[in-house]
C-alpha cells in the first residue's frame, strides 16, 4: 500500500490519505487553523483545552473583559477518507459588574478528504459544520447556523508544511462572515513541534480582523499530547490576546 507518511510540525498530520492508523496521535489543536487530516474509522479522538483571553472594550477600550473558555473537540472515522466531529464549548467571562456562564452551541461537523498532494498540487479536504440551536440563552442562536472551510497543504520535505484555509458561515445572529488562515510549522523532532500563523474573521471589507498566534505541542506517547499555545489581535485600535493549554487522546475500538 502506498504510504506517505509525514509527520510535520505541531499538528504532525499525514499527508497520504491511507486506511491505516498513524503511528501517532495527529490532532487540530491548537491553532485556529485547520488541518488536512481526517481521523479513520475504528479510532476515536478527543481533542480538550483550556483558554484565558483579555479584550479592551468601551470608549478608549478602557472596560477590560476576561473570559475563561474550555473546549471540547470528538472525532471519529466513518470511511477512510471521511470523519464526523461534534464541538462543545464553555463561556465564563466577565465585563465590569456584568457576568455569563453557560454553555455555546453544540457543532456538528463532517471532514472529508479531496485531493491528495503531490508536487505543486497541494493537499485539499472540504470541512463543513451545522450549529444548533443550543447553550446558553444569551449564546443560543434562534436557527441553526451553518458553515464550509477549504483547507489547503504543501509539504516541504519531511519536516515542514504551509496551510492555508478559505471559509464562510451563515446564521441569524448577523450577516454571513468569512475566515482566513495562514499556517507554517516545523517539526523539530517525532515528539516536539511549533507553528506560527495569521488568521482573522470578516463580515465586510471594512470589517477585517488580523490576529497572529504561535504555540508548540509534545506527544510523549503515542496515544497523547499537550499543547500550549498563545495569540493577539494586531489589528490597529484593538486589544486583545489569549493563552491555551490542551490536553488531546485517541482510543481504538475493541476489534482493533
Amino acid at each position: 500500500m502506498y504510504k506517505y507518511f509525514l509527520l510535520f510540525v505541531f499538528h504532525g498530520w499525514m499527508l497520504g490519505f491511507c486506511q491505516e492508523h498513524p503511528a501517532v496521535i495527529l490532532t487540530t489543536r491548537p491553532s485556529n487553523t485547520s488541518g488536512p487530516y481526517t481521523v479513520n474509522p475504528g479510532l476515536w479522538q478527543m481533542e480538550s483545552g483550556i483558554s484565558l483571553a483579555k479584550n479592551w472594550v468601551g470608549p478608549q477600550q478602557k472596560m477590560e473583559e476576561r473570559a475563561f473558555n474550555p473546549e471540547v473537540f470528538l472525532r471519529t472515522g466513518i470511511t477512510p477518507w471521511a470523519e464526523i466531529n461534534l464541538s462543545l464549548a464553555g463561556r465564563f467571562y466577565r465585563l465590569g459588574e456584568d457576568q455569563l456562564n453557560g454553555l455555546t452551541p453544540l457543532a456538528l461537523g463532517l471532514k472529508v478528504d479531496i485531493v491528495r498532494g503531490k508536487g505543486a498540487l497541494p493537499t485539499i479536504v472540504l470541512g463543513s459544520r451545522l450549529v444548533l440551536p443550543t447553550g446558553h440563552e444569551s449564546l443560543r442562536p434562534r436557527y441553526p447556523g451553518s458553515g464550509l472551510t477549504l483547507i489547503f497543504a504543501h509539504f516541504i520535505g519531511e519536516k515542514t508544511a504551509i496551510m492555508y484555509n478559505l471559509g464562510a458561515a451563515w446564521g441569524d445572529t448577523g450577516p454571513p462572515g468569512g475566515s482566513y488562515r495562514l499556517f507554517f510549522s516545523y517539526n523539530f523532532m517525532p515528539k516536539l513541534a511549533v507553528y506560527a500563523e495569521y488568521y482573522g474573521n470578516f463580515t465586510a471589507l471594512d470589517d477585517i480582523e488580523s490576529n497572529v498566534g504561535a504555540g508548540l505541542t509534545f506527544a510523549p506517547q503515542p496515544n497523547w499530547q499537550l499543547d500550549l499555545s498563545g495569540g493577539i489581535d494586531i489589528q490597529p485600535g484593538r486589544k486583545h490576546y489569549y493563552l491555551a493549554v490542551g490536553f488531546s487522546q485517541r482510543w481504538f475500538s475493541k476489534h482493533e
